[in-house]
């Protein structure tokens, strides 16, 4: 009886509590936007926007100068003319020739720029990344100079949301933000 007693004790003692609130779930990351540069190096480098959907599924254009409004801007498709073009989603801003970035072949390192959204639609964070192939660009620069065009590191608010990481340039300057 004293044994049943005291296992009973453990038992209610040492189990989690059946009203305790369940843990708060990991927030939900997902890639919004990338800008990649296709074919590296070569005389038919290019660089494509590309827009995902929440499913992380890549955005098909609906025609011709197709505009998807985001929280972060308008992106507009540019079809691609040749290898070399600048083309796919590109981000409405001034600064960018064509709507594109400057595809300067003669620079080397980042090849992708990638815009993450970190958290829940009610406190959502959005994160830049410069990768090098699949590796993260870590660097104490402020900005640089890539194939893609100029970046700022930067934290704070962009666009009236909460962001961490890389900007193009042409973003940061452009009139609309």
């Amino acid at each position: 009886m004293i044994v049943g007693a005291l296992l009973f004790a453990c038992l209610t003692a040492c189990s989690p509590a059946a009203d305790s609130a369940p843990p708060a779930p990991a927030p939900v990351e997902r890639v919004l936007y990338e800008l990649v540069v296709e074919r590296p190096g070569s005389r038919s480098q290019g660089v494509r926007g590309i827009l995902y959907d929440g499913e992380g599924r890549e955005l098909e254009p609906k025609g011709p100068d197709d505009v998807v409004h985001t929280r972060i801007g308008d992106f507009r498709y540019l079809g691609c003319a040749y290898l070399w073009s600048t083309c796919g989603y590109l981000r409405d801003a001034g600064g960018f020739a064509g709507f594109g970035s400057e595809n300067d072949p003669t620079l080397s390192g980042v090849t992708r720029y990638r815009v993450t959204t970190v958290g829940s639609m009610d406190d959502i964070m959005f994160r830049g990344e410069l990768l090098n192939g699949q590796a993260l660009v870590v660097t104490d620069k402020a900005s640089l100079e890539t194939p893609l065009g100029v970046f700022r590191q930067t934290s704070g608010s962009f666009a009236g949301f909460r962001w961490s990481g890389w900007l193009p340039d042409a973003w940061i300057e452009s009139p609309r933000n």
